[in-house]
């Protein structure tokens, strides 16, 4: 908390930071308690003899109490690159209009980011998951080819959130036919 009340006092001042000390600042603030209490957990585990059912109790809860820490590290993250994206174009953080798009950006790393974490916890606990990543694949390959045009329309979206090639208001022309742009979104 003494981080966090420290990160928030310099966005008061408006001071900038390089982006390692913010993004430091950001992940230390985002630390959860109960991942503190699992390592301290941990040290306690190494140090005193617990029989074999409640040191595997103990070792499941530490390997998935790290990995979702990471998640949520890797979630404020994308959070903090996408906002830092947003101030560098000049773009407020509430802009309704790219909101939607912003949303799917999100909702696609946050997939991603937990999905994995998730297998990397059971990769730590034995499981096999090669299999499994197979399946995925698999059905990945399946998905993407049966929402091939969908699928290119939202990436293009994205596309044009993030880039910004144009904005509200300006006038395109695409071959023979003109325009002004009313809206930007999914």
């Amino acid at each position: 908390s003494f981080i966090t009340a420290r990160r928030r006092k310099w966005q008061e001042a408006g001071r900038v930071h390089p982006l390692a000390v913010e993004l430091t600042a950001l992940l230390i603030g985002r630390t959860s308690r109960v991942f503190l209490w699992m390592v301290a957990l941990w040290f306690a585990a190494t140090l005193l003899f617990v029989p074999n059912r409640i040191d595997r109790v103990i070792h499941i809860t530490i390997v998935f109490s790290f990995w979702f820490q990471v998640g949520l590290w890797g979630m404020a993250a994308v959070r903090y690159a996408i906002e830092r994206r947003g101030r560098r174009a000049g773009i407020a953080s509430a802009d309704s209009l790219q909101s939607g798009s912003i949303d799917i950006i999100v909702f696609i790393a946050g997939l991603t980011i937990w999905t994995l974490a998730f297998l990397l916890a059971l990769d730590n606990l034995g499981v096999q998951i090669k299999p499994l990543l197979t399946g995925l694949g698999i059905g990945g390959v399946a998905v993407a080819l049966a929402v091939q045009s969908v699928l290119g329309d939202v990436l293009a979206s994205m596309s044009i959130a993030l880039d910004k090639p144009f904005g509200i208001g300006d006038s395109l022309s695409l071959d023979d036919i003109q325009g002004t742009v009313e809206h930007i979104g999914v």
